[in-house]
């Protein structure tokens, strides 16, 4: 465990995401370690996420609409992925769920307490502290409180006041995100489009499973057009289903890719959940019909999605797989830093060390904004890495896609990647020339044993 002031320096140097998630984890940390305390986190916050929903809807639309969105928002498949993955995202499911409540007591039912502005704007200062593209979810809760300040004429001001502030909140991060490469998807064409559309209301299983990715895009077109036709879920349409998708297309095509799934169906949602809520309690029919054939739908895509399909790094098995296999003399060699990070927690412990000071030297980007920092507060702020290399409990690991050459000499190199990574199967690094490869394991995380000899590795159980 880091202390709280390398957590934050942490967060900001190597993550593309703000430090309130990771804040609030470290405390939870505290008690203990483990995956499965860890997770628990994750589980907490999508039980709070479901008591939220709940009680907001029946504050706002009745008992009837809370419960049945409540059960629907149960069963999506993203909310139901994500609802177990150390990750950020039921805790921003319900700071969305909350900042929805608050907007809509102050702008749409001109309830506006000062303990309710406070709130709402305590909430999206903490969405924008939470997710590099948090802003998306400021923007789509703003516009829904415009619409309704410019339905009733008032209320602009308090309106300038909040989102000014949560927008000024929101520029620091913005800038970061810039500094990092946050895994964001464009949507290239017609099938990206359709595909963006689709992971949003099923998740990551439609970027491999046709039928999962069909499901998602007519489920969407269908909440979107039952949606629209609803007098009270037009706005939640507009502004929480439409925009957020509409606009990262515009800003991928005019700027760069914005689009990541688990954000994007996070944001949505609780409202995608809403809104077939109404749709079952619609007078028409068809509408109720149409909400029933989406909720079958999107209830089979969760549980194929819970018993077929499990997205794992790895880290622990392949820590099984050095202790059994490990020789002294070996170098595990990781090339990009998060794949080092989970291979040492798990192979050397949560205590491993600092990823500030084991870490490859600053990139030409970075050097540039510790050239504006100055080398007392580089120094100060511990920002400047002190060695590429991990050499405790008997293991060495080597980190960073510089330091290949520090591995030169080992007999045997155990290399570490991404799925697809640099360095590529059949095109080591050069000081790789002479080490034959001579086992592999292309599952989830990759890993490639180089040794003069035939190797005989053994596997542990799962």
């Amino acid at each position: 465990m880091q202390p709280l002031r390398d957590v934050v320096i942490d967060v900001l140097r190597n993550d593309t995401h703000p430090p309130l998630y990771f804040l609030q984890l470290h405390f939870w940390a505290l008690l203990g370690q483990s995956d499965t305390w860890l997770m628990a986190n994750s589980i907490a916050w999508s039980f709070a996420g479901l008591f939220s929903l709940w009680w907001i809807t029946k504050q706002h639309y009745g008992s009837r609409v809370a419960l049945i969105a409540t059960a629907l928002y149960a069963v999506l498949p993203a909310p139901v992925y994500l609802s177990d993955q150390v990750r950020m995202y039921p805790m921003l499911a319900t700071f969305t769920i909350w900042a929805f409540n608050f907007a809509t007591l102050i702008f749409k039912e001109d309830r506006a307490a000062k303990a309710s502005m406070a709130a709402l704007t305590a909430l999206l200062i903490a969405t924008v502290f939470t997710h590099a593209i948090g802003s998306i979810a400021v923007a789509a809760n703003g516009l829904y409180a415009l619409h309704a300040t410019i339905e009733r004429r008032r209320r602009l001001r308090t309106w300038l006041w909040v989102y000014g502030i949560s927008a000024i909140a929101a520029l620091p991060w913005l800038t970061n995100s810039i500094l990092h490469e946050g895994n964001l998807r464009e949507a290239a064409g017609i099938y990206g489009v359709a595909l963006n559309l689709a992971l949003t209301v099923v998740g990551i299983t439609a970027s491999f499973a046709t039928v999962s990715c069909a499901i998602g895009v007519v489920c969407f077109a269908v909440i979107m057009g039952a949606g629209l036709t609803q007098r009270q879920a037009t706005d939640l349409t507009w502004y929480f289903l439409g925009f957020p998708v509409l606009l990262s297309i515009l800003v991928g095509l005019a700027f760069r890719p914005v689009f990541k799934w688990n954000f994007f169906s996070t944001l949505e949602g609780p409202f995608i959940a809403l809104v077939l809520a109404m749709s079952f309690l619609d007078r028409r029919r068809w509408h109720t019909f149409l909400a029933i054939g989406c909720t079958l739908a999107l209830a089979s895509v969760s549980v194929w999605e819970r018993y077929n399909f499990r997205e794992t790094s790895g880290y622990s098995y392949l820590a099984k797989v050095f202790r059994n296999n490990y020789r002294p003399g070996d170098i595990i060699y990781v090339p990009q830093e998060a794949n080092f990070w989970g291979i040492a927690w798990y192979l050397v412990g949560p205590g491993w060390g600092s990823p500030l000071r084991i870490a490859a030297p600053p990139s030409a980007q970075w050097r540039k904004v510790y050239d504006k920092l100055g080398p007392g507060m580089v120094a100060q702020l511990g920002l400047m890495p002190e060695t590429q290399i991990l050499d405790r409990n008997g293991f060495k690991l080597l980190t960073g896609p510089g330091s290949a050459d520090q591995a030169r000499g080992a007999r045997r190199i155990w290399v570490v990647t991404l799925p697809g990574g640099d360095p590529m199967t059949g095109q080591p690094p050069l000081f790789l020339d002479d080490l034959p490869q001579q086992w592999h394991r292309h599952q989830n995380t990759w890993v490639t044993l180089y040794a003069a000899e035939k190797q005989l590795v053994a596997l542990p159980s799962k």
